[in-house]
């Protein structure tokens, strides 16, 4: 994260690599093998990203 962020961005872009991290393939490959529906979870932290803006 980078050093000139502002305190009340940090959250916001969390969020943000976070849904970045969770849209990369070898993550949808260990959701699927997990069981775990990621889409689902994407699109709630999508909505929650949405609030924070």
């Amino acid at each position: 994260m980078a050093a000139n962020v502002l305190d009340f961005e940090r959250p916001i872009i969390e969020l943000e690599n976070l849904i970045a991290e969770l849209r990369k393939p070898e993550k949808r490959a260990e959701a699927v093998a997990s069981g775990i529906d990621l889409d689902a979870e994407i699109v709630r932290l999508e909505n929650e990203l949405r609030r924070a803006t």
